[in-house]
């Protein structure tokens, strides 16, 4: 029997070597990370790993895992690392850093924390590269969170106060339970209890003590929206950035107005082209967004029906390097038949078996660069016009709104789906002005005021002031779009009907929609609904532009309608679900 339990002994300790082996075999291999001194005001020190000696920490200065920092009165440390990373270390406070890594295979950066005393701000980088994970942990709770700004603070009698000013973290008692914080709230967490239910802060009161450069720069762009094909060898880099930040294009620095907005062209080669989209912050946060523009050019003759020796592509007007005071010019020329022909990317209407085309193109003053393409079976051939806009037109002067406008301007505003602006300005008298190519009266002094209606789906206004000698001045005025906006709000209700019998349920789902009809991703959305149930959930956060909930019915004996309505950002949508009486029992008499 010894023997046989010696046996037994040894077969299981080599299958726990086994074990060991295989995770070992299959674990994903990771990349010590280092972190820096951002900046270091006061008195700073560093240990260097567990019984290290302790040593002056100076701006600039590197770190890796198993480091503490601690702070002296009135000093405070920015720490940064990896794709964005920054926690600002305040006064009489001490730090831990317990792991910096990145995992390649998976895409991923993993941090982790420790405040012994204290208070740190942090943020968290976003990128489209990598996703980025960090957690901070007290003596009585842990703290997780990606794209956060947030606060940790560690108080003398081992409780832990986390506050969130952007996105969401989720925080865990040391013993247990679980609460997810969200934009301007905040939990306590004492050692030995659970988090304590979340309370609403006063945002703008702790957003003045938020230490600048903690928290990414916000970054939208507006065109392109995503990964997108075009025929044209260019692409306008279209969006806007938190004002102060620092905005690249491919590594290359990029003008910004006052506001935020920039646009910057790119030139593009044959095929893929890697768009990276970078903001920097104060503090080194940075966002970053990735776009890939396919750029595809075939010259190529052999296509179908085309006539031998012509090409599917043949301009006739305007020259190459035509010189005009005109603000538009017309750009016609031939291709084949059943062809389908764009100029600057926008199509132009063929009839069938048409093989003449035109279309009208803005001009800009300066030089101008027209891209025409034309494409049959999968064969393209394009090519590019330069013409030159010499001064001269008639004074064309817009006030309202601005070359890039929304509902903010306070001239625009929406109505359901339609977006009305009033267009102001000023012009020649006797001018004769166009808004959209609609007919404008101008008043004996050049001004103008006209309400323009676009739908939902249109983006540009375009006024034109011509003069007696047909020389013509423009401005284009592009809307902008806020990918992140609500704008629709779509409800829906499975089934359509159920008995209210205190049992039956109902499916609700709710859809948030931009103006271009996208799904908005985080968005609160909030539902109510009439007499007859309860809504399981009434307070939600869209994750793809949905949320979803439960209809519980209650008890009914007469038919009744019971209106859902939800509500994102001030935009609401509804559905009638319809309670059907509960039968009453059968009885045989």
């Amino acid at each position: 029997m010894a023997h046989r339990h010696i046996n037994v002994i040894i077969i299981a300790a080599f299958a726990v070597v086994l074990l060991l082996y295989a995770a070992t075999a299959h674990a994903e291999m990771t990349i010590g990370l280092k972190a820096s001194a951002k900046n270091v005001e006061g008195t700073v020190q560093i240990e260097r790993g567990a019984g290290g000696e302790w040593q002056e920490l100076k701006t600039g200065d590197k770190m890796a895992a198993e480091s503490t920092i601690k702070t002296g009165a009135g000093s405070k440390c920015v720490i940064g690392w990896g794709f964005g990373n920054v926690v600002e270390l305040g006064p009489d406070s001490e730090l831990t850093i317990s792991q910096l890594e990145v995992r390649p295979e998976s895409g991923a950066e993993i941090s982790s924390l420790y405040l012994l005393k204290g208070k740190v701000f942090a943020g968290g980088g976003q990128s489209d590269k990598i996703f980025s994970r960090f957690n901070i942990r007290t003596s009585s709770a842990l703290t997780e969170a990606d794209e956060a700004v947030f606060s940790v603070e560690a108080t003398t009698d081992d409780t832990a106060v986390i506050t969130v000013f952007e996105g969401a973290v989720e925080v865990s008692g040391r013993i247990g339970g679980r609460v997810t914080l969200n934009r301007r709230e905040t939990t306590r967490v004492k050692m030995g209890r659970y988090p304590d239910a979340k309370t609403t802060i006063d945002y703008l009161t702790a957003e003045k003590n938020l230490p600048v450069g903690i928290g990414a720069p916000e970054l939208k762009l507006f065109e392109p929206i995503g990964d997108v094909t075009v025929d044209v060898p260019y692409m306008n880099i279209q969006g806007s950035a938190s004002p102060g930040s620092t905005v690249t294009v491919n590594g290359s620095p990029v003008d910004m107005g006052q506001d935020g907005a920039f646009d910057s062209p790119v030139e593009l080669s044959q095929g893929t082209n890697k768009i990276v989209i970078d903001a920097a912050g104060a503090g080194g946060t940075r966002t970053t967004k990735i776009r890939n523009v396919v750029y595809e050019r075939y010259i190529d003759d052999s296509a179908p029906g085309t006539p031998a020796g012509a090409g599917l592509l043949s301009l006739v007007t305007p020259p190459y390097g035509t010189a005009t005071q005109k603000s538009f010019v017309d750009v016609a020329g031939y291709t084949i038949p059943g062809a389908h022909v764009s100029v600057n990317g926008v199509g132009v209407a063929l009839k069938p078996g048409d093989r003449y085309f035109t279309k009208t193109v803005a001009l800009s003053p300066g030089e101008n660069r027209i891209h025409v393409a034309a494409e049959y079976h999968g064969k393209k051939e394009s090519a590019t016009i330069k013409i030159y806009r010499e001064p001269g037109s008639p004074k064309l002067i817009v006030t309202s709104p601005s070359k890039r406008f929304d509902d903010s301007s306070g001239v625009c505003s929406i109505s359901g789906t339609t977006f009305y602006c009033t267009v102001t300005g000023k012009t020649d008298p006797g001018a004769v002005l166009t808004i959209n190519n609609e007919r404008v009266d101008v008043m004996d002094d050049g001004s103008f005021s006209h309400t323009i209606s676009l739908d939902h789906t249109e983006t540009r206004i375009i006024v034109t002031a011509r003069d007696a000698d047909g020389a013509e001045s423009f401005e284009i005025l592009d809307r902008v779009i806020d990918p992140e906006r609500v704008a629709f709000v779509i409800v829906t209700v499975s089934p359509a009907s159920i008995v209210a019998d205190n049992v039956s349920t109902a499916s609700v789902t709710v859809t948030a929609l931009n103006l271009l009809s996208e799904p908005v991703d985080g968005v609160g959305v909030t539902l109510v609904s009439t007499s007859g149930g309860y809504l399981t959930g009434t307070t939600l956060t869209a994750s793809g532009g949905t949320v979803s909930t439960t209809f519980h019915a209650g008890i009914g004996s007469v038919v009744n309608p019971v209106t859902i309505t939800a509500t994102s950002m001030g935009i609401s949508g509804s559905a009638i679900l319809t309670l059907l009486p509960d039968a009453p029992p059968l009885f045989d008499y």
